[in-house]
């Protein structure tokens, strides 16, 4: 299934049948009746987006050594589609057991495909150009419909050499008569993307000219080619090309036709040529009347002719709040601010006159005499200390010397009571 709901409510049906988390959480290994059972949730959940699930059901199958040939194939294989870029080693060491000529034979056409293709891109990714290019030569001999080794060998190619003209030519030569109708849609893809957009602006010329006619003047490879040059008058010029050998064909390519004459029209804006660009809108929205086009041929008109943008939106009843206007009238509709008459004779510009500071007094004073406790460290200076500022020590020596004054002050009292007795001897 393609649907990830669906996806979903198989992977639930398969749950109410077996309860595999369970299995799998408490270490238990699923019954060889139950692998292949489990290897369709693992494509399942591939396709639901459960790649955590996945992995622990995968983790669970390649664990065990009484697997299926075929059944390890296809883990090992999914395994891949799975991993990070810092687990390529391991990847390539699954899948290489999976290689051999014994378990290849046990392999249907669209397994071996699967799995040799990822093979190949697994040598890519380790920088092993050269074997991935003779693997992915290989895939091309023996799978002519499919357009997957093609990508490979370009890319291995193109790695190798590090010249898009040469990727592209020994692709073409290597399958030259292996092309199928089916996959040149792909390959357009493929050309349009691998060299293209990596080519030296150089060689852009003689890749255009290895493509066929109707290969060259595609959709898929014109919108590389715009997209590589940076000159918008260079693009005009290829999509003109285009557009002229779509219409000297017979068949019918009005498609075709309608999605480069937008591409021209587009690139004529970025150039800010407006007139030729609503000339081809115009002509597009003869052939159909959608209203991006149109809302497209207003910004154009609005740039050399207000008056018509204005009919084509009100015929249409379209928002012209994003068309902009032209710079007549902005002036039209801006309010001109008034000159008043200046009441002074003299019109000379007076010229403010800056306040003038205060001078500082002296933070020093030069007159008095020098601080003798200035060698002194600050923490034992008189001068520092904070008048009023009780710690413990001051408040202790406070007490101590009121109890002082008041044990004096009793005892005076006790002398002034005593009688004057003379003592006789």
């Amino acid at each position: 299934t393609n649907d990830a709901h669906d996806a979903d409510d198989h992977i639930e049906h398969l749950h109410a049948k077996k309860p595999f988390r369970e299995i799998i959480c408490n270490g238990e290994v699923a019954s060889q009746d139950d692998n292949g059972l489990c290897a369709l949730l693992v494509g399942l959940c591939l396709h639901a987006g459960r790649r955590d699930e996945a992995k622990v059901y995968l983790e669970a199958l390649l664990s065990q050594t009484s697997l299926s040939t075929v059944l390890h194939a296809v883990c090992a294989n999914n395994w891949i589609c799975l991993q990070e870029c810092g687990e390529l080693f391991d990847s390539l060491k699954r899948i290489k057991q999976c290689t051999t000529q014994t378990v290849m034979n046990k392999l249907t056409s669209q397994q071996k495909l699967t799995v040799m293709y990822n093979y190949a891109l697994l040598q890519l990714n380790i920088r092993k150009y050269s074997a991935a290019l003779s693997i992915a030569k290989e895939l091309m001999k023996e799978h002519v419909e499919s357009p997957y080794p093609g990508v490979a060998m370009m890319y291995a190619t193109w790695r190798i050499s590090n010249k898009s003209f040469e990727a592209v030519e020994s692709f073409y030569e290597e399958n030259r008569g292996a092309r199928s109708s089916t996959a040149s849609s792909v390959y357009r893809i493929i050309l349009s993307q691998v060299a293209l957009q990596h080519a030296d602006k150089r060689d852009l010329k003689k890749i255009l000219e290895v493509f066929p006619p109707d290969e060259r003047y595609s959709i898929g490879v014109m919108s590389a080619v715009i997209e590589s040059i940076e000159s918008n008058q260079d693009s005009i010029s290829y999509l003109q090309a285009a557009i002229a050998h779509w219409r000297s064909k017979d068949s019918c390519n009005g498609g075709t036709i309608v999605s480069l004459t937008e591409l021209l029209a587009d690139r004529f804006m970025q150039s800010e040529s407006y007139e030729d660009a609503a000339a081809y809108l115009e002509e597009l929205l003869s052939i159909s009347g959608d209203s991006r086009l149109r809302r497209k041929l207003i910004r154009a008109c609005s740039f050399f002719d207000v008056d018509k943008a204005y009919a084509l939106g009100a015929d249409e009843h379209l928002c012209l709040h994003d068309v902009p206007t032209s710079h007549e009238s902005v002036l039209e509709e801006e309010e001109i601010p008034q000159v008043t008459e200046c009441t002074t004779t003299n019109t000379a510009q007076v010229r403010k006159q800056k306040k003038k500071r205060k001078p500082r007094k002296p933070t020093v004073d030069c007159e008095a005499a020098p601080d003798p406790d200035r060698w002194k460290p600050l923490r034992d200076r008189e001068s520092l200390k904070k008048v009023g500022k009780k710690t413990l020590a001051r408040m202790a020596e406070e007490r101590r010397q009121y109890a002082l004054e008041k044990r004096l002050l009793h005892a005076q009292r006790k002398l002034d009571e005593s009688p004057n007795v003379c003592l006789e001897a």
